[in-house]
């Protein structure tokens, strides 16, 4: 249920003193009050956030601050909480101990983000992983509690977001005791999951956008477009028949045997938000259920001032500093000694500029003496800087976001799952050059690209104009993700803007029905014709012998 006030009586109160005050402000106020309208709305939300990673939490968490700062009553399950939001209506319900589940998932399934993987792996690697993350969720102490929580009160939710992935079983805490499902509106940090777009109807694009963690650009070949087929088939084998299953099972033994199936939440989700553009995705068509927010993690959001000792080290700077990250999941002490040792030559040879390299030890062996190495840097302030002239990345979506807000020019290491799809998205739009990290030339040309993306101006430039492109729009991300969702609640879910090709069976989607008619049409004409052709045929053989005959 949500709650509301009236600003009616602060108007009052405001006119009480106002002889105190200037004609100028009273009028200020008054227009700010018709605009505000007469009440405010204040909606229950409920945010769950399990998805162990900094980088997924980031974009998540920006939507649920905003959420709360526009007056909602927000409740975030998250692993990352923000210590600094001190608001009433913000609760946070700290489950950080989870990333220590992904030890054990390196030393049970082999699951890890410091290597490459094919397609393939990286989907088996989730889906195998899926029991250990779900059970460690679903009975972390902090989210068990607060489940429990749940289960004794009557407290209900006008909204429930979570991220649309492998944790739908989580949902079955506000199911407990025979409660309705809420609306619930699944978040996205991925530039597209054709698991996610199934069930809300969006077309099926994958002839020309290719799926995830696929390493290919929008101009796929006959092999690149089947072999993203391949992955597609396989991925909806994997989650329909194992996944789901698992969740399923999960989520009954924890809140009970009579709830909804898995398939069944998901297919009933009100809307799906992409916590990105067009910036940073392929163009796709996609149900008015689906909606791009943008890089809400990094628009408009304020830069923290760095560290004084950071910020003179970078003032001094003589050309500029050049920042290396491999993103929050990537160690950089996971890079092969030998790649490492080109980046510490080149870094070497480029002695008027400095470098920040996020290094997750304290020593760096042959550390250059213009490179300043530590565990954890605060990317935002540091791209921010104006001296910031190059960013070495792991091509992830966050720091692409951050890197296309502040216009920095990239070189990618692409390493793990979309990232190869980003780089080559990016170098295709001018604004980076990629490196295979097993590439047997990576140790030649690492100070040639560097120095490429140093000098030709053109990288910079068309940074600068992907910037403008994705400031330019109606509304901050925020705002986006604000309004749909008070429109999520306001309609109760938005039935209206559930597609009716969710509730058809896949032949009729595709024509397929139709299709077969219509070649089975064509194959009774064509039998028809043939028939008669042949039996105007044997007429013109007897005729001929009659002929002969006679």
């Amino acid at each position: 249920m949500h709650n509301s006030f009236n600003i009616f009586p602060i108007y009052l109160s405001f006119t009480r003193n106002m002889n105190t005050l200037k004609l100028s402000n009273f009028f200020i106020f008054f227009l700010i009050v018709l605009q505000s309208g007469t009440e405010i709305e204040g909606y229950n939300i409920l945010c769950i956030f399990p998805s162990i990673s900094y980088s997924h939490q980031k974009p998540m968490l920006a939507v649920s601050e905003a959420l709360a700062r526009k007056g909602h009553n927000v409740t975030a399950i998250t692993l990352n909480p923000n210590k600094k939001l001190n608001l009433k209506n913000y609760r946070q319900v700290d489950a950080n101990s989870l990333y220590e589940v992904w030890a054990r998932l390196q030393s049970s399934v082999g699951f890890s983000l410091q290597q490459r993987m094919t397609a393939f792996e990286v989907v088996k690697g989730f889906v195998d992983s899926s029991e250990i993350m779900n059970r460690a969720m679903l009975y972390h102490p902090a989210i068990d509690g607060f489940a429990r929580e749940l289960e004794s009160s009557n407290t209900t939710y006008d909204v429930v977001i979570y991220e649309a992935l492998i944790y739908t079983s989580l949902l079955g805490m506000v199911l407990q005791n025979g409660k309705p499902l809420p609306p619930t509106i699944g978040l996205l940090t991925l530039s597209v999951f054709s698991d996610a777009d199934w069930f809300m109807g969006n077309p099926f694009a994958e002839s020309y956008i290719p799926t995830l963690n696929v390493p290919f650009n929008d101009q796929m070949t006959f092999y690149q477009r089947l072999y993203s087929l391949m992955v597609i088939l396989y991925t909806w084998l994997q989650v329909t028949y194992k996944c789901r299953p698992i969740q399923e099972a999960l989520m009954k033994e924890r809140f009970g045997q009579n709830l909804p199936s898995i398939e069944e939440i998901e297919r009933n989700r009100s809307m799906l938000f992409y916590l990105n553009d067009f910036t940073t995705g392929y163009l796709r068509p996609v149900q008015q259920n689906t909606i791009f927010v943008g890089p809400i993690n990094v628009e408009n959001q304020p830069v923290e001032p760095l560290p004084q000792d950071l910020q003179e080290w970078m003032d001094g700077a003589e050309e500029g500093v050049i920042y290396f990250s491999l993103g929050s999941n990537m160690k950089g002490t996971s890079f092969p000694a030998e790649k490492r040792a080109a980046f510490i030559d080149a870094f070497s040879r480029l002695d008027k500029f400095r470098v920040l390299w996020k290094w997750e030890d304290d020593r760096l062996p042959d550390q250059p003496s213009n490179t300043l190495i530590r565990k954890w840097l605060p990317q935002n302030s540091i791209l921010a800087h104006p001296k910031t002239k190059l960013f070495i990345s792991q091509m992830g979506h966050q720091s692409s976001q951050e890197a296309i807000n502040f216009a920095i020019p990239m070189l990618g290491i692409p390493i793990y799952g979309d990232q190869l799809q980003n780089a080559l998205k990016f170098e295709k739009d001018g604004i980076s050059i990629h490196m295979d990290i097993e590439d047997v030339d990576f140790n030649a040309n690492v100070y040639n690209n560097i120095q490429r993306l140093l000098t030709n101006i053109t990288y910079k430039q068309s940074m600068l104009r992907l910037q403008r492109l994705s400031r330019d729009k109606p509304m901050s991300a925020a705002d986006t993700a604000v309004w749909w969702v008070e429109y999520v609640a306001r309609h109760k879910g938005a039935p209206h803007l559930r597609p009716t090709v969710l509730d058809l069976p896949w032949y009729q989607v595709y024509l397929i029905d139709i299709i077969l008619f219509v070649l089975a049409v064509l194959a009774v004409i064509i039998l028809s014709l043939f028939m008669l052709l042949k039996m105007l045929c044997r007429c013109r053989t007897k005729a001929d012998k009659k002929v002969k005959v006679n």
